[in-house]
């Protein structure tokens, strides 16, 4: 707003309340009869005319638009023609007071709304958070007054208020963009909170990847966070201040993996986007022991163990758990055999997690076996006489049964020949040979 105070000659001196404040751009017009009741004309002089400054200024054209602080100055004359006043009475709705206990004043006959509205609006004040709707005549029912309007008759005028309307302008530092570009304000109510207005600001931005709401700020980064109970009571800017996204990595074990969790240690705050081989180790220094016969195997995303080993490349852009996964150390081999396999007791014998059968693992169980006489080993199942062959490749990585089949140890040999071939008749062309033996 802009101050306009008012002078005048010796026979139009200025009332002790002498400034009023208009807003820049307001024409001279509007404003010249405001200016005028702060005036005590000597009786029987009136207004000539108006300058600006001094007596010696340029008389003030009717579309002078003010845009600064300035003076105007009454020229006086006498009387020569006596003016018919009619009576202006102002009234308004309950968020209006009035400013002195005298309601009225007095125009010329025939005087316009258009010169009289800022005179009317001089002699009230609005209640906080309220401005100036209308006015309108006689009462809250009455036709709205047209600024062409002529005042023949004592008239009541009354105002009607309106909550006063605020723009909201929302700003942020380099990391807050616009969901829209260009649309970045929306309109509030005088006196609106922070807390009413908060989720309207956010719904007109967005972050880059990896970022967030840190703090909302008056006017720029250097301004006062705003608090929930913040009323906003003019114009303003409210600014998003923006921080690097935190995201929790969960470190977790499967059911035979130890994970300190106390204090929830093992919740690691990180920034957004990072990678795994820059937690591994603190992660690999939360597990505390395993299930006996068990041991560490690998990192995985997925709790049962499924799915690829978590690469140290890998970016956690959200929260995540991550679990240990365990295997065996070793696994147990139940030894059982057919009728004529003498198995050992104990009946089972440990051989390391994930090794092959064929070698050293069958050499040390073959030497736990017995057999009944006239038997020996045939071969190798597993789970049992009627399971899939044990062969020599294939590893154990859980606790297996295997099963031993024997055969004799001999074998019979039948000699017979063609028609021109005598043999010795049964029994005698038989005889025993051990199993495996070779022709001599």
């Amino acid at each position: 707003e802009i101050t306009i105070t008012v002078a005048g000659d010796s026979n139009a001196v200025p009332k002790a309340d002498h400034t009023f404040k208009v807003d820049p751009g307001t024409k001279w017009d509007g404003i010249k009869l405001l200016a005028n009741s702060k005036i005590n004309y000597t009786p029987g002089y009136e207004n000539k005319t108006w300058r600006f400054y001094n007596a010696s200024g340029q008389e003030i054209p009717a579309n002078h638009q003010f845009n600064a602080d300035t003076t105007v100055y009454a020229e006086s004359q006498r009387i020569t023609t006596p003016h018919v006043e009619v009576i202006i009475t102002v009234d308004g709705d309950p968020h209006i007071t009035h400013k002195s206990t005298d309601h009225t004043f007095k125009v010329n006959k025939g005087e316009t709304w258009n010169h009289v509205k800022s005179l009317a609006a001089d002699t009230i004040e609005y209640a906080e958070g309220y401005e100036n709707d209308t006015w309108k005549l006689a009462d809250a029912s009455g036709a709205e007054i047209l600024s062409d309007h002529k005042f023949e008759t004592n008239t009541t005028v009354y105002a009607v208020s309106k909550k006063t309307v605020i723009t909201i302008t929302v700003a942020g530092d380099e990391n807050v963009v616009l969901k829209t570009p260009g649309d970045r304000t929306f309109t509030a109510y005088y006196g609106d909170t922070w807390s009413a207005l908060q989720s309207q600001s956010e719904g007109k931005i967005d972050y880059k990847a990896g970022y967030e709401n840190a703090a909302w700020k008056l006017n720029n980064a250097s301004g006062d966070v705003i608090a929930a109970d913040y009323r906003f009571t003019t114009n303003t800017t409210v600014y998003a201040v923006s921080k690097k996204k935190t995201i929790t990595i969960t470190i977790a074990g499967d059911s035979h993996t130890r994970i300190a969790t106390a204090g929830d240690v093992n919740k690691l705050k990180r920034d957004y986007g990072v990678t795994w081989s820059e937690i591994k180790d603190t992660a690999y220094n939360l597990i505390t022991g395993h299930d006996e016969n068990y041991t560490f195997s690998a990192w995985k995303l997925n709790s049962d163990g499924t799915g690829a080993e978590i690469e140290p490349t890998h970016k956690f852009t959200a929260d995540t758990t991550v679990y240990a996964i365990s295997k065996r150390t070793h696994v147990i081999l139940t030894i059982r055999g057919d009728s004529n396999i003498i198995v050992p007791n104990p009946d089972t014998h440990t051989v390391a997690y994930d090794s092959q059968w064929g070698g050293a693992n069958e050499t040390a169980v073959k030497a736990l076996l017995g057999y009944q006489s006239g038997f020996k080993l045939k071969g190798w199942k597993r789970n049992g006489s009627d399971g899939p062959d044990l062969g020599d490749s294939y590893r154990f990585k859980n606790d297996t049964l295997i099963y031993a089949l024997s055969k004799p140890d001999k074998v019979k040999i039948t000699v017979t020949g063609d028609s021109h071939v005598q043999i010795t008749p049964a029994p005698n062309n038989e005889f025993f040979a051990d199993d495996g033996a070779e022709r001599k």
